[in-house]
């Protein structure tokens, strides 16, 4: 298990350096198919971010790309990773939408590669990015594309950081609204006002922050969160809301409560 745990500590170090090894080297050529699930299922650990920066993770263009780097090793990595839809369920991207176009085939692939495989969801859009996007209809395009797959694909979110402004939020109205069996982190940071939980008896962490006095989602708690031991609330009307969330949550071992303009959702 020590040698495992070395050659996993190896192979995370290069493939996040961008570095696979050679279809002839030993490694490529000797380690057999259940050793190397081994080390691509626990791969997948590295696109976890430890809880406590939570909820501040942020698109990695690594974890985007190590699936994809092991696959192109030779005809076995490939043939072993395309049978894996676990190793595809990265669904992060860049924060500047302007890169969203070229990522419409790497979308595409994990989609139908990841099958019903639970996702990584993470979306970080700074306003100033995204000022009159609207109004292109190249960037809309590219945006909305995104945005509709990542909403078809709420049953299967794990992990959810959804960092929009409001005008992007409101794709997620239908997916917010409805059932997130999977779901264990979401965070929600936006100024919609429109905002809900979705279903999700398996969630964990939740951070929920908006900025404007109308954003009461404690009117649309409707179901209880058993399992949840972690949350923060950024809101005007927090304390209301996380009162409500701590009477319907037996586990709740994290609460903080801040006020939105004490923790303006740039930092975040």
């Amino acid at each position: 298990m020590a040698e495992l745990a070395a050659t996993v500590a190896t192979w995370s170090y290069a493939s996040h350096s961008h570095i696979v090894p050679h279809p002839d080297s030993p490694m490529a050529r000797s380690t057999s198919e259940d050793i190397l699930l081994l080390i691509f299922d626990a791969l997948i650990e590295t696109w976890s971010t430890p809880e406590a920066q939570w909820p501040n993770e942020t698109y990695s263009a690594d974890c985007a790309a190590v699936p994809f780097h092991l696959a192109a090793v030779c005809r076995q990595w490939r043939t072993l990773m395309l049978a894996t839809s676990t190793l595809w369920t990265y669904f992060g991207f860049p924060n500047n939408p302007w890169e969203y176009i070229r990522h419409h085939g790497r979308l595409s692939l994990l989609l139908e590669r990841s099958r019903n495989s639970p996702v990584v969801v993470i979306l970080s859009i700074p306003i100033e990015h995204y000022s009159h996007g609207d109004s292109n209809r190249q960037l809309a395009i590219g945006v909305n594309h995104v945005l509709g797959a990542i909403n078809d694909i709420a049953p299967r979110w794990k992990t959810v950081l959804l960092n929009l402004p409001s005008v992007l939020t409101r794709h997620f109205g239908p997916a917010l609204r409805g059932e997130c069996p999977v779901l264990g982190s979401l965070a929600v940071i936006s100024c919609y006002s429109d905002l809900y939980v979705p279903r999700a008896p398996r969630l964990k962490r939740l951070c929920f922050a908006a900025s404007i006095d109308r954003w009461a989602p404690e009117l649309y708690i409707a179901h209880q969160y058993l399992s949840l031991e972690w949350l923060l609330i950024v809101s005007p009307l927090g304390p209301r809301t996380a009162a409500l969330y701590k009477q319907n949550s037996t586990n709740l071992k994290h609460l903080t409560i801040l006020d939105a303009g004490d923790y303006p959702l740039q930092l975040l």
